[in-house]
């Protein structure tokens, strides 16, 4: 009866959800924790994986909500934590016959942050880019160690006339009170910072507004107009048009409306382009055509080249 008995006690107990765990580091309450610490907690017996749940209030879920780590019995975040801050830690042990239950959240606070931040990349508008809106939005790319970016806009080198040493808080994007001047080269600088300090001798990047107005015409200056024998390989090369924030490539065979190869093909905001190989021994029309974002510039007229022998 008692083999029985404790054979019964068996396994009504393998058929039940596993107990709860505890972090053992950082352990609870704990202070000072590395920004760059790893979660550990001790092992369940019964548990065949673990549920993880993450905030920076009590209860919440931003950071983690309920994702599984598997049977391992530790969590390393992808980037660093926040300098002082509360984060908030539930571990939830799991088995087959459900989650454990009535689970303790535990809690720890992070010192200070270990270095700075690295610099970022502007990302719109793209760092040397022309024709812009003066409307546009500054985004950048995140610095997960970064606390805060300090910004700077200028209308020279190193200046800062449009915006100077605006802490924006910690956010990716800023818009400008007031739209950026017409036709004007930008400077930008942006730092990021934390608890440790700010990022050192981040580098000053700049684009160029359009005017109020699309672009004009440009000219092609490869190949030249009325060219011969030019190679079926050439590249199209034209000048820039400060105005213009892209162009549209036309490419035409044997005559003007003929056969279109290319027809109003974005080429992007370059001032050179490689099209498929031309035939050899035929004459071709080309023509840019600038735009930017208040349309494109008027009656573009091509030019013709012809193209000597093709490869044998």
């Amino acid at each position: 009866m008692i083999g029985v008995f404790l054979g019964f006690v068996y396994s009504l107990s393998a058929q039940e959800p596993p107990d709860c765990t505890m972090l053992t580091s950082p352990s609870n309450g704990e202070t000072g924790v590395s920004v760059n610490t790893q979660l550990q907690w001790q092992a369940v017996a019964n548990a065949t994986q673990y549920f993880l749940f993450i905030g920076t209030n009590p209860g919440g879920t931003n950071i983690l909500n309920g994702v599984s780590v598997g049977s391992d019995l530790s969590y390393t975040p992808p980037t660093s934590l926040m300098p002082n801050t509360v984060y908030y830690v539930t571990v939830i042990p799991n088995n087959n016959n459900g989650d454990a239950q009535n689970c303790m959240e535990e809690s720890f606070t992070t010192g200070l942050a270990s270095s700075v931040p690295g610099c970022v990349t502007l990302s719109s508008p793209i760092a040397g880019s022309y024709g812009v809106p003066p409307d546009t939005n500054i985004s950048w790319t995140g610095q997960s160690a970064a606390a805060g970016y300090i910004l700077n806009i200028g209308t020279s080198t190193g200046a800062s006339d449009i915006i100077s040493n605006l802490d924006v808080g910690n956010v990716t994007t800023y818009d400008p009170p007031a739209d950026l001047p017409f036709s004007q080269r930008v400077y930008i600088t942006i730092t990021p910072y934390n608890s440790a300090g700010e990022s050192p001798s981040c580098a000053e990047v700049t684009f160029r507004t359009r005017g109020n107005n699309p672009p004009i015409c440009t000219e092609i200056i490869d190949p030249v107009d009325g060219g011969e024998f030019v190679s079926v390989t050439t590249n199209i090369t034209w000048i820039r048009e400060f105005n213009a924030s892209g162009y549209l490539m036309t490419i035409e065979k044997t005559s003007i409306g003929g056969v279109k190869i290319l027809d109003n093909f974005d080429v992007g905001a370059g001032t050179n382009f490689k099209p498929p190989d031309f035939e050899g021994n035929t004459q071709y029309f080309v023509s840019i055509t600038p735009y930017n974002d208040l349309g494109a510039a008027p009656n573009c007229q091509p030019i013709s080249f012809t193209t000597g022998a093709g490869p044998v």
